[in-house]
């Protein structure tokens, strides 16, 4: 599959088409890299691979919100969780587990004040 299908131009016309359509849609840059435009107008960057291990289930990882995430940024995130995914890990596990670290680390923190 192609990758870096967008650019910035491109881009603005994709998001502008989506904005105006009722629905969600998708804008792919490829390799699994979209953006996603929901009914509410609110868009963020999504990663759909593929478990290398376990269940191999197709799971979506989102990387940010757009315009705060950049496409450029968005890549750069991309191409980690792809990276860890080749070595069996799974990004989204991850992600859950370090929010959950944080989230515990500041109930600890309130529970001692």
């Amino acid at each position: 599959m192609a990758r870096h299908v967008l650019n910035s131009l491109s881009l603005k016309k994709e998001l502008d088409s989506a904005m105006s359509v009722p629905g969600l849609r998708r804008i792919s840059d490829g390799d699994g890299l979209m953006l996603v435009v929901r009914p509410n107008k609110q868009a963020s960057w999504v990663l759909r691979y593929t478990e290398k291990v376990g269940k191999k289930a197709r799971k979506d990882l989102t990387i940010g919100p757009w315009p705060s995430t950049t496409l450029r940024i968005a890549r750069e995130e991309a191409d980690k969780a792809r990276k860890a995914v080749v070595t069996g890990e799974d990004p989204a596990a991850s992600r859950r587990l370090t929010n959950a670290e944080v989230e515990g680390r500041r109930v600890r923190e309130l529970a001692t004040e």
